[in-house]
C-alpha cells in the first residue's frame, strides 16, 4: 500500500537532522498519500454501489489534491438516476456496508496515528505552530484520536466532536457566537443517530435551532445567526399580523452541508426526493420538517446573500408550518389562493439585519428594499409582462406553479397587502394567509376583503409598484459590480 510505504520512509528520517521545511514536506507528502488511499477506497466503493461513500472520498481527495482524476467519480455520479441510485445504493450498504466501515478505519487510523507523531516530533523541535497544525490535521482525519485531542486541549483549543478544533484566532470570536445564539455543541450521543448516514457530521444546537452540519464553523456560526434573526423578526411580524402560534417543545431542524457534492450524496441515498443542487441553494421538506441547505464556497465567494435568502424564504415555510396555528378544514374556499404561501416567503427573503454584531441589540427590516425577485417583479409589472390582476388574485396553485413570474408576482402583490398606504390592508393579508393554510382560499372574493373595487385596487397597485421603483433602493449581489464594468 502507498500509505504504508511512505511512513516507513517518514519514521526512518532522523528526527535530529530534519529542518521545520523538511518536516512540512514530509506532512504534506503524507496528506497526499492520505488523499490517493481515499480516491482508491472511492473507486471500490464506487465498484461495489456504495455511491454516497464514493462522493464523499471523492470530495475529501480533490480537497487535497484539485486536480485529481478521482474527479470522474463525481461526474459518473451525478448522471445516476434518482431510483436506480437508491435502490442499488440500499442493497449495496446491507452487502459491503460493514466492510466499507473496516476500510476507511484502516486508512484513516493510521493516518492520523502517524500525523500524532509527526506533531510530537515538530514538538520536540520547538516548532508549535507547526505542531499544531499537524494536530488539527490528525483530528481532522479520525476525530476519535484520543492523543490529538489531548495535545490540543492542553493548548485551549475548542473541540467539536466529529469536526475538530476551533483555531485559537477563531475561538474568542466563536464562544461570543456561541453565547449570542444561546447554544452549545452536540456530542457523541446527541449525534449517534445522524452519524449512520451522514459520517462526517457535527452539530450544533441554538435556542431555537438544531443544526446538523459538517461545514467550517464560522459559516455555520453565521448562518445559525441568520436563523435566529428570522425567528425573532417572524414572530414580531406574527405578532402585529394578529397570528395566532404555537410554542414548540423540539427545536427547528436544519441540515447545514459543506457542498454541492455533500448535499447530493446524503439526500440521494437517504431516498428523499430532493431537487438537485442546480435546481435550488436550498428547501424545506414538510413530510420530514427539515429545511435542507447547502454551503458553496466556489459559488459564494464569501458572501451569503443568497444563502441567506434562501434560508428566510424556505425558512418561513418551515415556521408557518410548524408554528401557525391553522387547523386544516378541507378545501371550503370557493376563491382559491395560491400564491399567499410562496409571497410571503419571498417578501422575507427582504429581511435585513441592522447593526448589534457587537452590543448584541440587533433590529431588524423588512420590505425596505428590492430583492432580485421583487425587483424582477417591479419590472415586468411597469413593463406590462404580468399575468392581469384579476386572473392572478384567484389563481389556484396548478397555474401559479405553471405561472413563469410566479414567484416574482406573489412577492409584488405581498409587499403591496403588507406595505401600501401605511399597512392599510395588512390585516386582509394576514386573514388571507390563515385561511388559505385552513381551506385553500376565501369564502368570498379578495376585493370584499380589502373594501376596494377591482378598478380601486388595480390603481393603488400601480401607484406603489411605481413608488417601489423610484424610492426603494436594488439589493447588490456579489458579482454585479464586475457585470456592471464590462
Amino acid at each position: 500500500m502507498l500509505l504504508l510505504s511512505l511512513l516507513t520512509l517518514v519514521l526512518a528520517q532522523d528526527p535530529a537532522a530534519a529542518t521545520e521545511a523538511e518536516l512540512r514536506d514530509r506532512w504534506q507528502a503524507l496528506r497526499v498519500s492520505g488523499a490517493e488511499q481515499r480516491a482508491e477506497l472511492a473507486r471500490w466503493a464506487l465498484d461495489n454501489r456504495l455511491f454516497r461513500e464514493a462522493g464523499l472520498l471523492a470530495r475529501d481527495t480533490l480537497r487535497v489534491i484539485p486536480d485529481h482524476a478521482i474527479n470522474e467519480i463525481t461526474v459518473e455520479l451525478e448522471q445516476i438516476d434518482a431510483e436506480r441510485y437508491q435502490r442499488d445504493y440500499k442493497d449495496a450498504l446491507k452487502k459491503s456496508g460493514r466492510d466499507y466501515k473496516k476500510r476507511y478505519r484502516e486508512v484513516r487510523e493510521p493516518l492520523s496515528k502517524s500525523l500524532v507523531g509527526m506533531a510530537k516530533e515538530a514538538d520536540g523541535a520547538g516548532w508549535g505552530e507547526l505542531a499544531e497544525e499537524i494536530y488539527l490535521d490528525a483530528l481532522g482525519n479520525d476525530p476519535d484520536n484520543g492523543a490529538a485531542a489531548t495535545a490540543l486541549k492542553k493548548r485551549d483549543f475548542d473541540l467539536i466532536y466529529n469536526y475538530g478544533a476551533v483555531p485559537k484566532r477563531d475561538k474568542a470570536a466563536a464562544r461570543k457566537a456561541l453565547k449570542r445564539l444561546g447554544g452549545d455543541f452536540l456530542g457523541r450521543r446527541d449525534l449517534a443517530d445522524y452519524l449512520e448516514f451522514w459520517t462526517d457530521a457535527w452539530g450544533l444546537e441554538t435556542r431555537h435551532y438544531l443544526f446538523i452540519t459538517n461545514a467550517p464553523h464560522a459559516t455555520v456560526f453565521r448562518f445559525a445567526q441568520a436563523c435566529e434573526d428570522l425567528h425573532a423578526h417572524w414572530e414580531v411580524v406574527m405578532k402585529d399580523g394578529k397570528v395566532a402560534t404555537r410554542k414548540l417543545r423540539d427545536p427547528l431542524v436544519i441540515y447545514f452541508f459543506d457542498s454541492p457534492q455533500t448535499y447530493e450524496a446524503i439526500l440521494r441515498s437517504s431516498g428523499l426526493d430532493a431537487p438537485t443542487s442546480t435546481e435550488v441553494l436550498g428547501f424545506y421538506a414538510g413530510d420530514t420538517k427539515i429545511g435542507y441547505f447547502y454551503d458553496s464556497p466556489e459559488f459564494y465567494q464569501g458572501d451569503l446573500t443568497l444563502l441567506f435568502e434562501t434560508f428566510y424564504h424556505e425558512g418561513t415555510h418551515q415556521l408557518c408550518d410548524l408554528r401557525m396555528k391553522a387547523a386544516w378544514r378541507g378545501m371550503q374556499a370557493k376563491y382559491p389562493i395560491g400564491w399567499i404561501d410562496e409571497g410571503f416567503a419571498t417578501y422575507m427573503e427582504t429581511f435585513e439585519v441592522l447593526g448589534g454584531e457587537e452590543d448584541g441589540k440587533r433590529s431588524f427590516r423588512i420590505g425596505a428594499l428590492l430583492d432580485d425577485d421583487l425587483g424582477i417583479g417591479v419590472d415586468a409589472y411597469l413593463l406590462d409582462e404580468l399575468m392581469p390582476l384579476e386572473e392572478f388574485l384567484h389563481c389556484d396553485s396548478e397555474t401559479f406553479g405553471e405561472y413563469p413570474y410566479a414567484y416574482q408576482h406573489a412577492v409584488l402583490l405581498s409587499h403591496f397587502f403588507l406595505e401600501a398606504n401605511d399597512g392599510a390592508y395588512r390585516k386582509a393579508y394576514f386573514t388571507i394567509l390563515q385561511e388559505t393554510t385552513k381551506q385553500g382560499g376565501l369564502k368570498d372574493p379578495v376585493h370584499k376583503l380589502v373594501k376596494l373595487s377591482e378598478e380601486e385596487l388595480a390603481a393603488e397597485l400601480r401607484a406603489h409598484v411605481e413608488r417601489l421603483d423610484k424610492e426603494l433602493p436594488r439589493r447588490v449581489y456579489a458579482g454585479d459590480e464586475e457585470e456592471e464594468e464590462e
